[in-house]
């Protein structure tokens, strides 16, 4: 088997795996905010990110969203969607990237801590500038009452969580991707 066939297999199957996560444990965390979600269908996003490179961590999470917005289209026209891809990207990516450069442990926590901050930082201001208007909300009260209220502590709270399972997780799934 090629190499190229063995990523595109690994990226398939980590992608399934993060759809099936998605479907099945997706709860509000914030009873204010019951439309943010918490899910923990970024762990194979990120576990795939750690294990075959940034660019792995992308098509994961795209192929993820595309997927769940065809199957259940939750009624927000795939802004919600567009909201997942682009801080599942913000988490991922960074962390991905940094460990690629430092593959030890400490590389791993470091990456994902820069990940936590990417996710807070690129969420708040994609919620600003993009995620929001979609919504119809323009008045800038009304969007940082949204994003200092819930977004961003919602985010933050999503992303250690999903750090902390990919920290618990990678080790020992990574022998499994390196085959």
């Amino acid at each position: 088997m090629s190499k190229r066939t063995k990523y595109v297999t690994k990226v398939g199957m980590l992608a399934a795996a993060s759809i099936a996560i998605m479907f099945i444990f997706e709860f509000p965390l914030l009873p204010s905010y019951p439309m943010l979600k918490m899910d923990f269908s970024e762990v194979p996003v990120l576990i795939g990110g750690l294990a075959l490179g940034p660019w792995a961590a992308v098509l994961i999470e795209l192929i993820k969203n595309i997927v769940h917005f065809i199957i259940k289209n939750d009624g927000t026209g795939g802004v919600g969607n567009l909201a997942n891809f682009i801080v599942g990207v913000a988490l991922c990516v960074p962390a991905a990237w940094y460990y690629l450069k430092h593959k030890t442990r400490k590389g791993a926590i470091i990456g994902l801590l820069i990940g936590i901050v990417s996710m807070v930082v690129v969420g708040a201001l994609a919620n600003y500038f993009l995620i929001l208007p979609f919504y119809g909300m323009n008045d800038h009260s009304v969007k940082m009452t949204f994003i200092l209220g819930g977004a961003t502590p919602f985010n933050a709270i999503k992303a250690v969580l999903l750090s902390i399972t990919t920290a618990i997780l990678y080790k020992p799934l990574s022998p499994i991707l390196h085959k």
